[in-house]
């Protein structure tokens, strides 16, 4: 959002959807929550924490971790809960913003992850990875839009922000609460010996 807003504010581009700062907006601009996505827990499919009977939280103490970078808003609120379960960040984590790689490397490694939940559903479905039963109450990504306050819009803009309100609502319906999700029975991802 920081790369964008300056974009925005110049004119550069009329909307921005994206993930909601946690600090109110200057006045210049307006915003729209139009969907949360809920944190969870992640790990690959044959990870062994998917083959105990109960997970808890001191269950992720002895493996590696792929975590937001310090400066996403949702990482210290991932610390600050971690840290209230007993949960110390381990030496081996990977801090990353790419959503490919940090699924990259839940697949081939015993790291465990922090996806949105839409996402780890639909990484689920693919057989990549597997949610954990764990809880991340007020863990969320707020998704929204932002636009200038003092920039009328088109009837183009207007539309575009129509649909996407429209898709939301959409949104509870299209991805039912189905966790976990089950694993399929059989997967294309195979995890090279000796890594992690």
């Amino acid at each position: 959002m920081n790369t964008l807003l300056p974009a925005l504010r110049v004119g550069d581009i009329d909307l921005v959807v994206g993930l909601l700062p946690e600090r109110p907006l200057p006045v210049e601009f307006q915003s729209e929550l139009l969907y949360e996505d809920p944190l969870v827990i992640v790990v690959r499919r044959d990870h062994p924490l998917t083959r105990q009977q109960k997970v808890d939280w001191i269950s992720l103490s002895g493996y590696p971790m792929v975590l937001p970078s310090p400066a996403a808003s949702t990482r210290s609120a991932i610390d600050l809960f971690l840290q209230d379960q007993g949960v110390s960040i381990p030496r081996r984590h990977l801090e990353s913003m790419s959503t490919l790689t940090n699924v990259g490397v839940l697949q081939f490694t015993d790291s465990v992850g922090f996806l949105a939940r839409g996402l780890a559903r639909h990484f689920a479905a693919q057989g990549a990875l597997q949610i954990l039963p764990l809880e991340l109450p007020k863990l969320t990504m707020n998704i929204g839009l932002v636009w200038m306050t003092d920039r009328r819009m088109s009837a183009a803009q207007e539309l575009v922000r129509r649909l996407l309100r429209e898709t939301a609502e959409m949104l509870p319906r299209l991805t039912a609460d189905t966790f976990p999700v089950p694993a399929p029975a059989s997967t294309a991802f195979q995890r090279p010996a000796g890594v992690w």
